[in-house]
């Protein structure tokens, strides 16, 4: 059968039937699809592929996986996979916070929202607060002012005001932001946004973390390879030894008849013992 080809295009973000956010972030940007050609086992399991366990393409890492290593279906909003397609099982297990980041949060972040921002002494002005789309800061904008940026890697704690149903506080070891949101369903969901943006903003990107997982995978199977290697040459050093010291014995036994053992009753030589008859009696 021909290669399975990749769901999305290389370089773009998202492509193939769209998703939630229909420019997504670079941090989204697809790993480098793997051809089979350069997978002669399963990425996850390490069984070799064959005629009959063949090659199989996890729609989110691009990694090369047997068919019970890529059983799970799932849509993968990041690259643009709308419908459920076959993913790995680790990838299994991530998706979900990553599908509900990209339809829910993230949409919130970058759409933006009105906020009044609590100053000193209880002053209130209102204030615009959105992330900017390549989610590496929050932007706080107001009429007549500058835009303040907030960088999401700076971010040290996101709290509720434990005395407002409204406000809450976004603080970096150098300053803390307390706004006022419209509502406490919205408060929540900005709480909500904004941590899931902090975790998955600062954290590698997907294409930079799947590749470094390659090369960590490929570091760990070539010293599995050569300590197999080394392990095979050591049983067969001992099995050589063991055959020479063998044969060594075998040609000590020919050349001296080692080990062979005297006829029970063979002469012992001219003389011979005749004990007396006793009939004969004493002289």
């Amino acid at each position: 059968n021909a290669e399975e080809q990749p769901p999305f295009t290389q370089g773009s973000s998202a492509a193939g039937g769209g998703s939630a956010a229909t420019d997504l972030p670079q941090h989204f940007a697809p790993p480098r699809w793997v051809h089979d050609e350069d997978a002669d086992e399963c990425a996850a399991c390490g069984a070799p592929f064959t005629l009959t366990n063949r090659r199989h393409h996890c729609r989110r890492c691009g990694n090369v996986f047997c068919n019970s290593c890529t059983e799970k279906r799932s849509p993968v909003l990041a690259l643009g996979v709308v419908e459920p397609e076959r993913v790995c099982n680790k990838c299994h297990r991530e998706i979900p916070a990553e599908n509900d980041f990209i339809s829910t949060h993230l949409p919130l972040l970058l759409k933006g929202e009105s906020f009044l921002r609590i100053q000193m002494l209880g002053a209130k002005r209102h204030v615009m607060l959105r992330m900017l789309s390549d989610m590496s800061s929050l932007e706080i904008s107001a009429p007549n002012e500058p835009p303040r940026y907030i960088a999401l890697a700076d971010v040290s704690e996101l709290r509720a005001a434990p005395d407002s149903l409204v406000a809450f506080s976004v603080s970096t070891p150098k300053a803390r932001t307390k706004l006022a949101a419209p509502t406490p369903a919205e408060r929540t969901a900005w709480l909500r946004a904004l941590g899931e943006a902090v975790r998955i903003g600062t954290a590698p990107s997907l294409k930079d973390r799947i590749e470094e997982e390659r090369g960590t995978g490929a570091r760990q199977m070539r010293e599995e390879r050569l300590r197999l290697q080394a392990e095979r040459e050591r049983l067969e050093h001992l099995e050589a030894r063991r055959a020479e010291r063998a044969r060594f014995k075998e040609e000590i036994s020919s050349k001296y008849s080692v080990g062979s053992t005297p006829r029970v009753g063979a002469s012992l030589g001219s003389s011979s013992f005749s004990p007396k008859p006793s009939h004969l009696g004493s002289p």
